[in-house]
């Protein structure tokens, strides 16, 4: 049910055409996008995140496994062939997850779009009320709101109608794109090989000195 802030504002209850050209409005915010790279951030500062999560769950779970291994008192050969095995598996555990996760949240919200076009589509007015509603409850006067709503629903701006109202009833926040989720799973991986490498590397350089295995008795002593 429309509260008072819509029921009293005509809206226009003609259906909106989807279009799938991008609008002015889509241009414009992709060169700010590309301001913002080029001047302000390099292309990978947006897979902070993934080498973070990655790296830190890299190095924790190789020194936490190798150092079963020394209080179990494995060789150092079998402790290295242990850390390299778990740097391995616990890259591909986590690049998967990263893709899965990714990839399933862009197909919630694919269906989620879908969703909202074919109402936006069949019942235009419904939809533009309920956005009036929002932006009144969020402090917006009804004209004001019933004019950001008609501006939003002009030709070549309803792809950001359609995901600024899942932004505003849903809370859902525009996905990757495919290419970043692969990247992203890219970097997670490479980040738990990188860092979780680390632990492995301190075993390898006594493995290679020669060192026989008696310095491991004192350390899991």
């Amino acid at each position: 049910m429309a509260s008072s802030c819509s029921s009293n504002i005509e809206t226009d209850p003609s259906p909106l055409d989807i279009e799938t050209d991008p609008s002015p409005l889509e241009i414009e915010i992709e060169d700010i996008k590309a301001h913002i790279e080029s001047d302000h951030a390099s292309p990978t500062s947006k897979y902070v995140k993934a080498i973070v999560y990655g790296g830190v769950d890299g190095v924790i779970n190789t020194a936490s496994v190798m150092a079963s291994a020394v209080g179990a008192s494995l060789g150092l050969r079998v402790i290295v062939l242990v850390g390299v095995a778990t740097v391995l598996a616990d890259s591909v555990s986590m690049g998967f997850s990263d893709w899965l996760s990714s990839n399933s949240k862009r197909g919630f919200y694919v269906s989620q779009m879908e969703r909202a076009k074919h109402r936006v589509e069949n019942n235009s007015k419904e939809a533009s009320e309920q956005l009036i509603d929002k932006y009144c409850q969020d402090g917006m006067s009804p004209e004001d709101a019933k004019r950001f709503v008609e501006i939003l629903s002009q030709d070549g701006y309803q792809d950001f109608l359609l995901r600024h109202t899942l932004l505003q009833n849903l809370g859902l926040h525009e996905p990757d794109s495919v290419q970043d989720i692969h990247s992203s799973a890219s970097y997670t991986a490479g980040s738990v090989i990188t860092f979780g490498s680390l632990p492995v590397l301190n075993y390898l350089f006594f493995l290679i000195a020669g060192s026989d295995d008696s310095f491991l008795v004192h350390a899991s002593a």
